[in-house]
This record gives C-alpha cells, sequence and structure tokens, in this order.
C-alpha cells in the first residue's frame, strides 16, 4: 500500500502538486513515526531530484559555482538536522513540519506568478 501510495505522491510532485508533502501526511496518519516519515519522503525526494537535475541543468543552465555552493550548504544542513532530529520529541518534529509546509504553501499561493522558478 505504502509503495502505491509513494509511487501517486511522486506523480503528484512530478506534476507540481507537493506530493512529497502528501506522502508525509499519509505516513503519519497511518501510525508512522515523524522522524521516520520525513526519512522516506526524503529518500524519494533524493530518488526523484537525480533525474530531475539533469533535464533542469539542461533547460535552464543554472550558474555552477551557485549550484555546488547551495548544495554543498544543504548537505551540511541535512548532516546536523539529522544528527539533532533523534532528540526532539515527535510532536515537535510534528509541528515544526506542519508550521514549515503551511509557511511555504502561503507563500507560493501570495507569489505574484504562483511559480517560484525563474524562467529565462
Amino acid at each position: 500500500m505504502r509503495e502505491a501510495v509513494c509511487f501517486i505522491t511522486s506523480a503528484l510532485a512530478g506534476m507540481g502538486v507537493g506530493g512529497g508533502g502528501l506522502f508525509t501526511v499519509f505516513l503519519s496518519l497511518t501510525g508512522t513515526g515523524q522522524l521516520a516519515a520525513q526519512g522516506m519522503n526524503l529518500f524519494s525526494y533524493v530518488a526523484a531530484s537525480v533525474p530531475a537535475s539533469f533535464i533542469g541543468y539542461r533547460r535552464y543552465a543554472p550558474d555552477m559555482r551557485l549550484t555546488a555552493f547551495l548544495s554543498f550548504c544543504a548537505c551540511v544542513g541535512c548532516m546536523f538536522g539529522a544528527m539533532a532530529a533523534p532528540a526532539v520529541p515527535d510532536n515537535a518534529l510534528r509541528r515544526i513540519y506542519g508550521a514549515f509546509t503551511a509557511a511555504s504553501g502561503i507563500f507560493v499561493l501570495f507569489s505574484e506568478s504562483g511559480d517560484t522558478v525563474d524562467r529565462k
């Protein structure tokens, strides 16, 4: 069942419908702990982002120095977050994740074009 939901939410994410958030909500509602749900969501995101990065590179030709710097910062942040997350109670993680997801949705809702990608 989880594999089918992962496939459907990944397809929705590919269409721009925030599938990762939906997958995490599904896992949380089915009794999976918040930390495990977020970990599974990140794992599916990484698997989907690798092919997407090749397409994005060919389509948008990003600044590779900036991309490398941001990727490095993201890796360091992920390592610190992974070390700190087990010390945070599951209920607090759920609230932080919910607040972050809501803030992201509000940002996109009120952005000028509704599209966060700068198309040249």
